[in-house]
């Protein structure tokens, strides 16, 4: 275990920020039909895309620091724990946000022009990755990951099975 400031520092910037980026986004996040229609130049597509692309990045700076941080986080005291357990949990839930704003976008996109196999497939990759959110948090909770890899890979087999039974191309169709 290295010095608490060490991981907590780092972690509380990245919460600081999610949280600033949700709250600034907040209107865009969640704007909807009419945002897409009041703003100039953008189309469903893109307000789709951007939600996409801003849980990807998210996803991916997340997973990267919690990997580090779990790793060297102290968890000697109950101090210790309870500030690993707040700091990783915003760090969760303002990312199940990011997921939310991602899937209502798809949403509204697949209401304006219809279900598509891709469309389907955004949807499913971001269901995913709220679930691993989600485990993430539980990890948390429990203090203990050894079962997370585990689930991480059988909630992704969930989604890919859960596809393959929607029949995506007989939904459309």
């Amino acid at each position: 275990p290295v010095p608490q400031w060490e991981w907590a520092l780092p972690l509380g910037v990245l919460d600081a920020l999610f949280v600033a980026f949700v709250t600034v986004q907040a209107t865009v996040l969640f704007g909807g039909h009419s945002h897409v229609l009041e703003t100039e130049g953008l189309t469903y597509a893109e307000y789709a895309r951007q939600g996409f692309w801003q849980l990807l990045w998210v996803s991916a700076l997340t997973l990267l620091v919690l990997s580090v941080v779990i790793r060297v986080a102290g968890r000697v005291t109950v101090a210790d724990r309870r500030l690993l357990r707040v700091l990783v949990g915003t760090t969760c839930v303002t990312s199940v946000v990011v997921v939310i704003s991602a899937i209502h976008r798809m949403w509204l996109y697949q209401q304006a022009y219809g279900f598509s196999v891709q469309r389907l497939m955004v949807i499913a990759i971001e269901l995913w990755l709220g679930a691993v959110f989600l485990l993430i948090a539980a990890a948390g909770l429990r203090m203990t990951a050894r079962w997370l890899p585990h689930a991480v890979l059988v909630a992704g087999v969930v989604a890919l099975l859960g596809v393959a039974a929607l029949n995506p191309e007989r939904l459309i169709a």
